[in-house]
């Protein structure tokens, strides 16, 4: 039986990825807990690339509220945990709480002033923890349930000089190799996978007409199929799939072009490497485009609207950022943050509520 069941939200690898940072240290402070953990989707598929044991709930990214319903009921009653972590997988809450089963909240978002739904579902959770900033942002007044602010919870730089040699070498770069990365994530949704395919088309065609050596990393996952042309048409573009190694493959580029996933946008912060996001469009993700721009004002990236993008801007703003100068300001913006790191207070938090409501109880 898992003690702590976390329940991974399937729309991109984030989710996943936070989650098991927080269980690696639940693990560390208390070896004794079982955890479990379940997802869908890409959520699914993250789990896989890290080598987790994971229950495959079978749901697509989106949609199916009839479906999701049945199925994360019968699960949540099969498994009986003593609690259950909810990665913004809002269905879960009120499931839970009808089955007498208490239940955290992981998120980066709160429900805005007249989602009447949204707020009703968060105040099913006994306990919201908010992977950002103190203060930031702001919860909505009509939100009942507890909240704390753990501070962002991503993947922190760990590679050393001789790592990023060996992620040259493996793909057969150069030392003056200028790279740029392309990671854009998502789910395999058609709407998603049209939005990427559309983005990219952009993308290869502006690498095509720049003039600078470098080598394009496309980073597509299921996408690779779609342009596996590329490679045909420059040398220096690659295809590679989805990788755990992603922020390795970043750390050695001198651009990466993403989505506006909040823990993709941490992480390339932390490396410190000129990001441009292009998030979703609303329709896809309504989310992103509020995180993307909430980053920019911090400095941490350039952004550009999918609606907007042409590939003449593109060209102009892959010369301006490419340069040291603006990776120094970058991590001159980071460090002035003085960011406090989410996963040991994230941990804390969910190992004190089981303690406190869930350890005496079972035993």
């Amino acid at each position: 039986m898992s003690e702590i069941l976390f329940i991974s939200r399937g729309l991109g690898w984030g989710h996943s990825i936070r989650d098991i940072l927080i269980a690696e240290e639940i693990f560390r402070n208390r070896p004794e807990i079982s955890l479990g953990f379940s997802s869908y989707d890409s959520g699914y598929r993250a789990y896989e690339a890290f080598g987790r044991c994971c229950f495959n709930l079978d749901l697509p990214a989106a949609g199916s509220v009839g479906r999701r319903i049945c199925r994360l009921a019968k699960y949540i009653r099969e498994v009986a945990p003593m609690l259950i972590v909810s990665d913004e997988e809002l269905f879960a809450l009120p499931l839970s709480r009808g089955l007498g089963i208490p239940c955290i909240l992981i998120t980066n978002w709160f429900p805005p002033p007249g989602d009447e739904e949204g707020i009703d579902m968060f105040n099913q959770a006994d306990m919201i923890l908010l992977a950002e900033q103190s203060g930031f942002p702001r919860a909505n007044r009509r939100i009942t349930s507890p909240i704390l602010y753990t501070g962002p919870i991503y993947r922190r730089n760990a590679y050393t000089a001789q790592d990023l040699q060996a992620a040259r070498e493996s793909l057969g770069i150069g030392v003056e190799e200028r790279i740029i990365l392309v990671t854009l994530g998502g789910s395999g949704s058609i709407t998603t996978m049209a939005a990427n395919i559309s983005l990219l088309e952009i993308i290869i065609e502006a690498f095509l007409q720049s003039q600078a050596a470098e080598s394009l990393c496309l980073v597509c996952g299921s996408l690779g199929k779609f342009f596996s042309y590329a490679s045909s048409v420059d040398e220096c573009i690659r295809i590679i799939d989805n990788t755990p190694d992603i922020l390795k493959l970043a750390a050695i580029s001198h651009l990466v072009i993403t989505r506006g996933g909040i823990n993709t946008l941490w992480e390339m912060a932390d490396i410190g490497v000129p990001t441009l996001a292009i998030p979703y469009p609303p329709s896809i993700n309504m989310f992103e485009e509020l995180y993307v721009q909430i980053m920019a004002k911090r400095g941490l990236t350039i952004y550009i609207s999918q609606q907007d993008l042409t590939v003449e801007k593109l060209l102009t703003v892959m010369q301006e950022i490419q340069g040291p100068d603006y990776r120094n300001r970058v991590r001159s913006n980071f460090a002035n943050l003085h960011i406090e790191w989410g996963v040991p207070r994230a941990a804390q938090a969910i190992m004190a509520h089981f303690d406190t409501h869930c350890w005496a109880k079972g035993r």
